[in-house]
C-alpha cells in the first residue's frame, strides 16, 4: 500500500510541476492573443474533452503532467504566419515571452515555497559537501566522528546483546568501519550471517559478536553518516616547534584556533596570519588541544640599498631576504636594527636568501654611520614546519536544525538560495550530459523517475514542511533544465528566436523540428538510461 500511496503522490507533485509550467505557457499566450487550441491535463491519448470559447480543456489516459497546444506552434503553411492569432504570427518580443513563461512560473513557485519554508522553518538546503560544512560552522549541523547508533530496536539481536542508542561502532570483522562500505548490508539484515562488531560506549571498547544467520534483524540503525574533509599531518620535522608540541604525522587538525577547518586552504590562511597556534587535532580516538608558537621563517625584506652605503659596497641587493645575523635568527626589521648597532663596532655576517639561495655576507665594522637599506616585514607564504593534505573522516550526522529566518529576511534568503541552486543544477546537469555522450556513463546520485518516487516516498514520510521544502527543489529544477539552451525544451526554443533576432530572418520551420526532434530523442534517451541504472541500483 505505501508503495501505491508513493506513486500517486509522485505523479500528484510532478503532475502539479508540469501544469504549473503549462499554465506560464497558457497565460502569456492568451494575454498575448495567441490562439490556444487545447490545454490537456495528463498526456494523449484523450479521456474526455470540452470547449470552452475556443479552447478544448482535456483529460488524458497517461495521468503525468499536462501540455498546450498553440495556434501557429508548429506551422505547416502560409497562413499561421500571416494570422495574428497564431504563435509564429506574432513579433519575436512575444514569442520569447511565451516561451520562457512556463519556466519563469516554476522559479516563481519555488520562490514562493522556500519563502514560506523559511519563514516557518525548515531543513536547510543541503546539495553538496560545501553546504553541510556551511551549516556544521553556523551551528545547524550537530555531528559526532565516527559511526554513531540511533537507535536499537526493541526486542532485536542489538538490545540483546547491549548495544545502546548513542554507542560508537569502530570495527566490523575486525576492518574500520571508515574502511569497509559492508556495514549498512549486515544491519539492515540483508547478510544473514555472524559478524562481529567492536563497540565504544562511556564506559568501554568491546567486541560482541553478532548472529544473523537465522534471518533475525539486527535491530540497529545508525545515524546518517558521511566522509566528512579534513586536513591531516603527513610529515613533521623531528624536534621543531609544532613536534615539540606534541604533533604528529597522521594526526587530523580539527581546529586552529578554536576554529573548525576543514580543508588544506583555510587552514594555509591561519598559518599564514599567525604566529600562535593553538590545535585541536584527533590522534587515534583521543583528541587533544597544543599550542605552538612557530618560527618566522625569511621575514625581513630588503627593499631598498641606498647608492654608495655600506650595504652597496658588501654586496646588498634589493629583495634581498635577511636570515640571520652572525648565525642568530632574526624575526623583525627591529630586532635587525638592534642587532647591528650592537655589532657595527666590530663587524658581522648576514645571512639573506636571494633567488632561492643563501650568501652569507660579511660586514666590515663602520661608525658613525648606518648600513644604508630600508627594510620590510615580509609575512611567511607558509609554516616549513610540517606538511599536510586534504583527507577525509567518517562522520554521523546527530541532528539538523530547522533554518528560520523569519518573514522579512524570508524572501531574500528564498532569492539569494534559488539562485545559487540554479547555478548548481545548470552545472549537474551540463556534466550529466558532458558524462553521458563522453563516457555513456551517468555520475553517482542522480535520480532519473525512479530514484524521484524513492525521494518522494522518503519526503512524504518525513512531513508536510519536508514536502515543500522537496517540491520547492523539483520546481527549481525543473525551470533550470528546461531553460537551458537543449533542442526540445524551451531553452532549446528561445535559443532559435535569439538566432532569428540576430540575423534578421525566421529560420526554416522543417529544419527547426528536425533539431528539436533528435534533442527529444536524446533527451529520452538519457531518461531511460538514469531509469535503467536506477532499476539496477534498486534490485542489486
Amino acid at each position: 500500500m505505501s508503495i501505491l500511496i508513493t506513486i500517486i503522490a509522485f505523479l500528484i507533485i510532478f503532475s502539479f510541476l508540469i501544469i504549473i509550467h503549462e499554465i506560464g505557457h497558457f497565460t502569456a499566450a492568451k494575454r498575448s492573443g495567441i490562439k490556444v487550441e487545447e490545454f490537456g491535463f495528463g498526456l494523449p491519448p484523450r479521456i474526455w474533452g470540452k470547449k470552452k470559447g475556443e479552447t478544448i480543456y482535456s483529460i488524458n489516459w497517461i495521468p503525468f503532467g499536462g501540455f498546450v497546444r498553440l495556434y501557429g506552434e508548429s506551422p505547416k503553411g502560409k497562413k499561421e504566419y500571416s494570422s495574428k492569432r497564431s504563435f509564429v504570427g506574432k513579433p519575436l518580443r512575444t514569442r520569447v515571452k511565451v516561451v520562457v513563461a512556463g519556466v519563469l512560473l516554476n522559479f516563481l513557485l519555488a520562490i514562493i515555497l522556500l519563502t514560506f519554508g523559511f519563514a516557518y522553518g525548515m531543513e536547510p538546503l543541503i546539495v553538496d559537501t560545501d553546504d553541510v560544512l556551511a551549516n556544521i560552522k553556523n551551528g545547524n549541523i550537530t555531528y559526532e566522528r565516527g559511526v554513531i547508533v540511533d537507535n536499537v530496536k526493541e526486542g532485536s539481536l542489538g538490545e540483546m546483546i547491549g548495544i545502546e542508542s548513542g554507542d560508537e561502532i569502530l570495527e566490523l570483522n575486525s576492518v574500520p568501519v571508515g574502511e569497509s562500505f559492508e556495514l549498512l548490508s549486515y544491519l539492515s539484515g540483508e547478510r544473514q550471517e555472524l559478524f562481529t562488531l567492536k563497540i565504544k560506549n562511556e564506559k568501554e571498547v568491546y567486541e560482541v559478536d553478532v548472529d544473523a544467520s537465522l534471518g533475525d534483524e539486527p535491530g540497529i540503525e545508525i545515524n546518517p553518516v558521511l566522509f566528512i574533509p579534513r586536513v591531516q599531518i603527513y610529515d613533521i620535522k623531528a624536534n621543531s616547534k609544532s613536534y615539540n608540541a606534541g604533533l604528529r604525522n597522521g594526526d587530523y587538525i580539527l581546529k586552529v584556533n578554536d576554529d573548525e577547518i576543514f580543508r588544506v586552504s583555510e587552514y594555509l590562511e591561519y598559518l599564514n596570519n599567525n604566529n600562535e597556534l593553538k590545535y585541536t587535532v584527533m590522534r587515534g580516538e583521543n583528541v587533544m588541544d597544543m599550542d605552538v608558537k612557530l618560527p618566522v621563517y625569511y621575514n625581513i625584506l630588503i627593499n631598498s640599498v641606498f647608492v654608495d652605503s655600506i650595504a652597496e659596497e658588501v654586496g646588498v641587493e634589493n629583495n634581498d631576504i635577511v636570515y640571520k645575523l652572525n648565525g642568530k635568527d632574526v624575526e623583525s626589521p627591529q630586532e635587525l636594527r638592534n642587532l647591528i648597532v650592537e655589532n657595527q663596532s666590530k663587524g658581522f655576517e648576514l645571512t639573506v636568501q636571494r633567488d632561492g639561495v643563501f650568501y652569507d655576507i660579511a660586514v666590515p665594522a663602520f661608525e658613525d654611520e648606518f648600513l644604508g637599506v630600508s627594510m620590510t616585514t615580509l609575512k611567511p607564504y607558509e609554516n616549513n614546519e610540517l606538511s599536510v593534505y586534504d583527507s577525509e573522516l567518517i562522520t554521523s550526522l546527530i541532528e539538523v536544525k530547522d533554518v528560520k529566518t523569519g518573514l522579512l529576511e524570508a524572501p531574500v534568503e528564498a532569492l539569494k538560495e534559488t539562485g545559487r541552486l540554479s547555478k548548481l543544477t545548470a552545472i549537474m546537469f551540463m556534466g550529466v550530459i558532458k558524462s553521458f555522450v563522453s563516457k555513456f556513463t551517468i555520475p553517482d546520485g542522480i535520480a532519473g523517475p525512479v530514484g524521484i518516487v524513492e525521494l518522494t516516498h522518503i519526503f512524504v514520510q518525513e512531513g508536510a514542511m519536508a514536502t515543500l521544502r522537496f517540491v520547492a527543489l523539483l520546481s527549481l529544477s525543473l525551470a533550470v533544465i528546461n531553460i537551458l539552451p537543449i533542442p526540445g525544451l524551451d531553452g532549446g526554443r528561445l535559443l532559435f528566436l535569439i538566432v532569428e533576432g540576430i540575423i534578421g530572418r525566421r529560420l526554416d520551420p522543417k529544419y527547426e523540428a528536425y533539431i528539436h526532434s533528435l534533442g527529444m530523442i536524446f533527451l529520452l534517451g538519457l531518461i531511460l538510461f538514469v531509469t535503467y541504472k536506477d532499476l539496477l541500483r534498486i534490485f542489486s
